[in-house]
């Protein structure tokens, strides 16, 4: 399903995600569906604890991948519904494998544009604008 498709008898997911303001992501998923999503961390402590609240919280199927470059390869075989995104990994950060994504998706016009949702623990301020041009 795409994100914010309308279906009948289709049960919604909102993720709102803050920073000063709510930004929601609509969901929309038949009943029997799973949420299909794709976790791309650096870090194996925050991966595993992802997992642990993500699985244990909600009906999905999850995907962890350690760095950009193994989410990019994901996303461009598999249709996920979101991507959760570090911009701070080795080797392809959450910025060029965003980027790669993107391109990917321009160049095939029958594939659904996925909800990036991108996050980091770095404070600083220059991230809201390296986001927007990923």
């Amino acid at each position: 399903m795409c994100a914010g498709e309308q279906t009948r008898g289709a049960r919604r997911d909102n993720l709102t995600l803050m920073k000063n303001r709510s930004v929601p992501i609509s969901i929309a998923l038949a009943p029997s569906e799973r949420l299909k999503v794709l976790v791309a961390e650096g870090n194996t402590v925050v991966r595993f604890a992802t997992r642990s609240l993500l699985l244990s919280r909600w009906n999905m199927d999850l995907r962890m991948v350690a760095d950009g470059s193994e989410a990019v390869k994901a996303a461009l075989e598999w249709n996920f519904d979101v991507v959760l995104m570090d911009l701070q990994m080795p080797g392809m950060d959450g910025y060029a494998a965003t980027r790669s994504i993107r391109q990917f998706e321009s160049e095939n016009p029958s594939r659904r544009r996925t909800p990036v949702v991108a996050y980091t623990a770095s404070p600083e301020s220059e991230i809201a604008s390296r986001v927007r041009d990923s």
